[in-house]
């Protein structure tokens, strides 16, 4: 997957481009298949509470995604899109923690509280990723 990421980037041209990217994405992350995703995800980190030996696993899945979502935030940045004075792949992993904290809405909350969720996340992240001159819309 991180191959079609690799690639939807790079086929940006622009800034905008790149921004609505992001905008999509979010909305792929939080689509029904996203929300199982999720269920899973937290299900697991729960488990791992009392297993190191998984945590420990969980440890290093999650570093890889970071690297590779920090790698993607480098082609935009190389690009001169982005300007993040951050560590890219902390703010790659701030984000996967706040996406994941959308499980907490998931499960009670009507379709009007998660399109308000996704639109605070989305302005969120975009702020992050655009420090300079986030990105409005």
């Amino acid at each position: 997957q991180i191959d079609e990421y690799v690639l939807s980037i790079r086929q940006c041209h622009t800034r905008e481009e790149f921004a609505q990217l992001l905008r999509d994405w979010v909305d792929g992350l939080t689509d029904e298949r996203g929300m199982a995703r999720r269920r899973v995800r937290v299900d697991v980190l729960g488990s791992s509470v009392s297993r190191p030996s998984l945590r420990d696993q969980l440890a290093e899945v999650d570093q890889q995604v970071a690297r590779e979502v920090a790698a993607l935030l480098l082609i935009a940045h190389d690009r001169g899109w982005i300007n993040m004075p951050f560590d890219l792949e902390t703010a790659a992993m701030w984000w996967y923690g706040m996406l994941n904290g959308r499980y907490m809405l998931e499960h009670t909350a009507d379709a009007a509280r998660l399109a308000e969720w996704d639109r605070i996340a989305t302005t969120a992240m975009l702020a992050v990723v655009f420090t300079d001159n986030p990105p409005t819309g």
